[in-house]
């Protein structure tokens, strides 16, 4: 099942603009991003643009509509567009304020955080802390694809990831001891790619050598994982410069 129907409806229902809104009808079709029955569709073709490249991702690849959330998931420009963020969504969680672009475009809402990797908090708190309840994150990395309408809805410990094009499979205790160890290991004056090739930093004494190669050897087996990649992403120089685990 996939989180976009949940994250519109915590965002208020936002509708799409422009002359793709122009298409929307009452006629009840399955959409074919989402794959649900709506009572509100676009028909797809005209809607989505003959440049939509998301084809091979389509719910319901045989229908020929769109709904009206699945159409504003997928359309918008520049900061006014879902595709530029990054999403934490959990229903009844209190989570914090969406970054101040976001929030000029769609509002502060319960439940949802819109944010970028300048700030990665949110979705660690996901991460870190997932309810026994449904939730969802999605990583935009570049801003240049659709990450959110195919982002998969979790419900506790174990689920799906969206990052840019990748599913990452994701349970809480993998998680948190690969983002455990890769945070020590940036801390140690690791980068993101001396993480995944094992490269380690300049040491100072012998302590600091024999550190590095305990976690290495703990992050080996994640080394070019998809995991390791998520992870890498959330460790940001804040994090960093705290001192905590997260």
């Amino acid at each position: 099942m996939k989180a976009v129907r949940m994250i519109w409806g915590l965002l208020g229902d936002p509708q799409p603009e422009g002359a793709a809104a122009r298409l929307l009808e009452q006629h009840e079709a399955p959409c074919k991003v989402c794959g649900t029955i709506q009572p509100v569709t676009a028909p797809a073709g005209k809607a989505l643009g003959a440049n939509f490249t998301d084809r091979s991702l389509y719910a319901d690849p045989d229908s020929d509509r769109v709904c009206d959330c699945c159409l504003w998931a997928c359309s918008g420009r520049g900061l006014h567009t879902i595709r530029m963020w990054s999403v934490a969504a959990a229903p009844g969680v209190s989570l914090p304020p969406s970054q101040e672009k976001a929030a000029a475009w769609i509002g502060q809402h319960e439940g949802i955080t819109l944010t970028s990797r300048h700030d990665t908090t949110p979705i660690l708190r996901l991460l870190l802390d997932p309810p026994d309840s449904p939730w969802a994150v999605s990583i935009a990395v570049s801003g240049q694809k659709h990450v959110m309408p195919y982002t998969g809805l979790n419900d506790g410990p174990t689920g799906m990831i969206r990052m840019e094009t990748s599913d990452i499979p994701y349970r809480k205790e993998n998680f948190t001891a690969v983002y455990q160890t890769a945070l020590q290991l940036r801390r140690a004056g690791a980068g993101p790619d001396m993480i995944q090739d094992g490269q380690p930093p300049r040491f100072e004494d012998i302590s600091q050598a024999s550190r590095w190669q305990r976690l290495d050897q703990d992050i080996t087996p994640y080394k070019g994982s998809p995991i390791l990649d998520l992870a890498l992403w959330t460790i940001t120089k804040p994090i960093i410069d705290k001192g905590e685990t997260s």
